[in-house]
């Protein structure tokens, strides 16, 4: 700032600002009055911010150099900058930034509120601070910034800086989070513990995180959304009913909002750091007069946590992470359950429509050879002792979406499908990496897996009749709560679709359709699990067999063994991809 100007110039300057700055405290008091009267977008207060906001940007300029070079008479230390804080908040909260396009004016907001808010982050760490002292010194630098996601016009500034910031400065915006989030709550058994600046840190973070992939890429890394509920949970059990821990789960767990890049690996992330204990919570508590159970969780429709859990399921990290937290939820709290009717409802009809998800982990786990990709692979009845013998699982060595297991059945495909799929595959298989809606071949064979316990179970203890069975094809719906199985003849099957996928518009799911229609031992299944932007259509074959035993003299207990399957991937985009 005093580059080419003298001494006693850049004194004389610093003296006028200062006397401008003491002379302003009057008008900051009537300002915070006004915003007291609710009259801060007044007639009497209007004119007066028209008249100061061009000359805001020089403003702020000096409020930033006399944080940095603190004067006799000015506040000093950690007041300082709380005040420089308050003042800007002060003159957003009368819209400062109103009927203004103007960049310099916009930015200038943006670059005092990031500055304020981290400028004291040295002092943070090299001191200890009660909570009394968090809020007083802490807290208030936020708000400016805070309010920055409150209105339109400096969010989206906001959003373009951070979005122009080198990734290293990014990843120091997000340590800064991660370092308030702590301090807001210490101690946790505070009797005052206010809990405002860590809702705000949460809300606002996932905010950014919607707007900018790379923002929400390190906030994954850093764990920041782990942290945030384990800190919720803690302070929930210090405070008893002060937090409302569900509204907070709720903002970290909403994948709708969340880019489809991480969002599967933050949903695996919070439920291991307790997503399901408050859900559960939430559940056995009393709703308030007149609402119903997760009346906090503001889901779309008749969305609710338990059936978000069930459809992020298909994939194979939530699936893991939500049946070890169901695994670990205390027997008395499960006795609690069964003694509420409601609850118990819903507790039973979302752990049966888990125990899909529950047998594909323990059989993936046993399963050392992935499922062969050859349509007539299963025709030549070799056995997994059989596939030992051979040579090792091929993998398409140019799109890398399809396993064999021997040279024999990937020559098979390569002449009658995949040589006409392989370079499309590549292509989409890259851009669904890029975008993060592609699953790996484990969690391919997860979903196929979950498919074949569906089959079994449904179709199995001899619901259906065998010629009923024959030369249909069945659909699962896991895009609902309870899980949904239909029928319908293959002539019909073909132009099927889900969310707008067309399903069978493929050569290699068009082929299954011809195996069912030419075998009557074959039936075809498609499941089609989804959760916010993503998901996927899971199709398998199975071989229909009798079973010795029988329900009923018309009802004979069917068998059905898996012969081949595969997963589309299903993405906002309106792109599927065979793996």
């Amino acid at each position: 700032m005093n580059a080419g100007i003298s001494d006693p110039e850049m004194h004389r300057a610093i003296e006028l600002v200062l006397a401008a700055l003491w002379g302003s405290d009057g008008f900051f008091r009537f300002l915070q009055e006004a915003i007291n009267d609710n009259t801060n977008e007044g007639p009497q207060v209007s004119p007066l911010i028209s008249i100061f906001q061009p000359d805001l940007p020089y403003f702020l300029a000096w409020l930033r150099f006399f944080v940095i070079n603190p004067q006799p008479g000015f506040p000093a230390d950690l007041a300082n900058g709380s005040q420089a804080a308050t003042r800007l908040a002060i003159l957003i909260r009368c819209g400062v930034h109103h009927n203004t396009v103007d960049p310099e004016i916009l930015t200038s907001i943006v670059d005092f509120s990031l500055f304020i808010w981290m400028a004291m982050r040295k002092v943070q760490l090299e001191g200890r601070f009660t909570h009394e002292d968090y809020k007083r010194y802490f807290a208030t630098r936020y708000s400016p910034l805070g309010l920055c996601f409150d209105h339109t016009n400096i969010r989206n500034t906001l959003f373009e800086k951070v979005n122009a910031t080198a990734t290293k400065s990014v990843g120091g915006l997000c340590e800064h989070f991660v370092y308030q989030l702590s301090e807001s709550l210490a101690p946790k058994d505070s009797p005052d513990l206010d809990i405002t600046p860590f809702r705000s840190y949460v809300a606002d973070v996932t905010a950014l995180s919607r707007e900018n992939p790379t923002f929400f890429q390190v906030v994954l890394k850093s764990g920041f959304p782990a942290l945030a509920l384990k800190l919720a949970l803690e302070a929930r059990r210090a405070q008893s009913n002060r937090l409302d821990i569900a509204d907070i789960a709720h903002i970290l767990f909403n994948p709708i909002t969340l880019p489809v890049k991480g969002s599967r690996r933050l949903t695996a992330q919070i439920i291991d750091a307790g997503l399901l204990e408050i859900v559960i919570e939430d559940l056995i508590s009393p709703p308030k007069e007149g609402g119903k159970i997760f009346d906090g969780w503001k889901f779309q429709k008749e969305m609710n946590p338990l059936k978000a859990l069930l459809f992020a399921s298909y994939d194979r990290r939530i699936a893991k992470a939500l049946n070890a937290a169901i695994e670990s939820v205390p027997a008395q709290i499960l006795q609690i359950i069964e003694s509420n009717t409601t609850a118990h409802e819903i507790w039973v009809a979302f752990v049966r429509d888990f125990e899909p998800y529950k047998s594909a982990l323990k059989n993936i786990t046993a399963r050392t050879m992935p499922l062969c990709n050859s349509l007539k692979h299963c025709d030549d009845s070799m056995t997994e002792s059989d596939q030992g013998r051979r040579d090792a699982p091929k993998k398409c060595a140019k799109c890398q979406t399809t396993f064999y297991c021997s040279t024999e059945c990937q020559q098979e495909d390569w002449d009658s499908l995949h040589r006409h799929d392989c370079t499309q595959s590549r292509v989409a298989r890259i851009g669904q990496q890029i975008k993060g809606s592609w699953i790996s071949h484990r969690t391919s064979m997860f979903n196929i897996l979950q498919l074949e316990y569906v089959i079994n179970s449904q179709l199995g203890p001899g619901a259906y009749g065998n010629d009923w069975v024959k030369r249909r094809v069945w659909t699962v719906n896991r895009t609902v709560h309870p899980v949904s199985v239909h029928s319908g003849t293959v002539e019909n099957a073909a132009p099927y679709e889900r969310s707008g996928f067309k399903l069978f518009n493929d050569a290699r799911s068009q082929a299954m359709l011809r195996q069912v229609a030419e075998d009557e031992s074959t039936i075809l299944a498609v499941c089609v699990s989804a959760l916010g932007l993503c998901g996927v259509a899971t199709l398998a074959t199975f071989r229909v067999k009798k079973s010795p035993m029988t329900v009923a003299i018309d009802r004979p207990k069917l068998n059905f063994e898996l012969k081949s399957g595969f997963c589309k991937v299903l993405d906002a985009s309106g792109e599927s991809l065979i793996i």
